[in-house]
């Protein structure tokens, strides 16, 4: 039986592979692991996919991999971050942001990492922030230093430029844990004044109560992660998120969460397309639709988890369906007025009588008259930009559906 990759200071390398490829799981297709390799060294950091959080799918080996660096060929465990852990709200049997600063042991060199990059623009601020405020802290030339060498030093990064949903003043690097590469921790009596960096406030709450504490809504803070030592092993703590309800409001408030604010997301996208070619406008808003998605299963478990993420790709698909026919539907009606109606030759004409004949056309029919606007925008001449501009403009959603009526 492989040991528990949260704790063990190697990763069998055949276990790396399996789940670094794609699995039959639950009926689908799923890569479970991402690993991203150092531009030049032969190490890489393993993180846990949307698979995995969509699934369900964790074991031992899917809550180690997050910001996991290991050698690639030996599977030797270089640095790790915290396992993954899990917010009070979610039911999961396993539950007990950050650059990573890790001692990798490649050419006697400390290496920064964000949670998925070695040269990632988090990285760049953090050692901005090193710089600045710690010049001396990870001179390799000092046998005496502060950090051993041997460990992982995890931080959370504060940056004016960082974009969170909290906005700071300042930069720094607050030190949130220093983990071995067995997943060790110190003890709950480690002094930790002998490191340079500032520390997470510490409260005392009554942890028997975790639903009171999602309602204490301190100002511009996000939550708390509360930390559990187990009497048996004081060197694994467990840890839960509790995310307070006034910063889940917030977050909410910024992001698009029912049909209406779908739209007007879809719309807003729509409109930096300037074609009405089909395959182009396809293939640029399934990238949008890519990006907006990471970033919803990003705060996925704030908010319900998979469930909810499935609702929101179905009012997504809803909002595309109602764009994608009423866009179909247009290219179809400014085609027949190109060619069976005859007026592609006078798009742009300033000739009176065609342009009341093409007026009379598109009002007596009930279907172009629903495109009036953006086709007089065509047939005038108007550029692709208002074009495309008076189309989203026209597209409606219902209050319970969807329709360009």
């Amino acid at each position: 039986m492989a040991s528990d990759a949260r704790t063990s200071t190697t990763i069998d390398c055949f276990r790396i592979r399996k789940y670094t490829g794609p699995q039959k799981i639950k009926g689908k297709e799923l890569t479970l692991i991402k690993s991203s390799p150092h531009p030049t060294l032969p190490i890489t950091i393993l993180n846990y996919t949307n698979d995995t959080e969509r699934s369900s799918a964790w074991d031992d080996l899917t809550m180690a991999t997050r910001v996991l660096v290991v050698e690639q060929n030996t599977g030797k465990v270089l640095s790790r971050a915290f396992s993954k852990f899990f917010n009070w709200n979610e039911n999961h049997d396993h539950a007990y942001r950050l650059p990573v600063a890790g001692h990798t042991g490649n050419e006697n060199q400390w290496i920064l990492t964000s949670k998925a990059r070695f040269d990632s623009v988090h990285v760049g601020m953090a050692e901005e922030v090193l710089h600045e405020k710690y010049p001396h802290i990870i001179d390799t030339r000092r046998t005496d230093g502060t950090l051993s060498r041997d460990k992982t030093y995890v931080f959370e990064l504060v940056h004016p430029k960082n974009p969170t949903h909290l906005r700071y003043t300042y930069k720094d690097l607050v030190l949130l844990s220093v983990i071995g590469k067995d997943g060790s921790e110190p003890p709950p009596d480690f002094d930790w004044s002998i490191y340079p960096f500032p520390r997470p406030a510490v409260s005392d709450v009554n942890i028997t109560d975790l639903d009171a504490v999602r309602k204490l809504n301190r100002v511009n803070e996000e939550g708390f992660v509360v930390k559990i030592y187990l009497r048996n092993d004081s060197l694994h703590p467990q840890r839960i998120k509790v995310k307070f309800e006034s910063y889940l409001d917030l977050i909410k408030s910024k992001n698009y969460h029912t049909p209406t604010e779908l739209a007007a997301l879809y719309r807003k996208k729509r409109e930096m397309i300037h074609t009405f070619d089909e395959e182009e406008v396809e293939m640029k808003m399934k990238v949008e639709k890519e990006n907006y998605f990471e970033g919803v299963r990003r705060i996925a478990d704030d908010f319900g988890g998979d469930r909810w993420v499935t609702g929101l790709i179905k009012i997504w698909k809803e909002v595309e369906s109602v764009f994608v026919e009423a866009e179909m539907e247009l290219v179809r009606i400014r085609d027949s007025l190109t060619k069976k109606e005859g007026f592609g030759v006078h798009v742009g004409t300033t000739n009176g009588e065609i342009k009341r004949r093409f007026a009379q056309t598109i009002l007596q029919d009930q279907t172009m008259g629903k495109y009036k606007n953006v086709l007089f925008v065509w047939f005038s001449g108007g550029p692709i930009v208002e074009q495309v501009k008076a189309f989203t403009t026209l597209v409606r959603m219902k209050a319970t559906g969807t329709s360009n009526d």
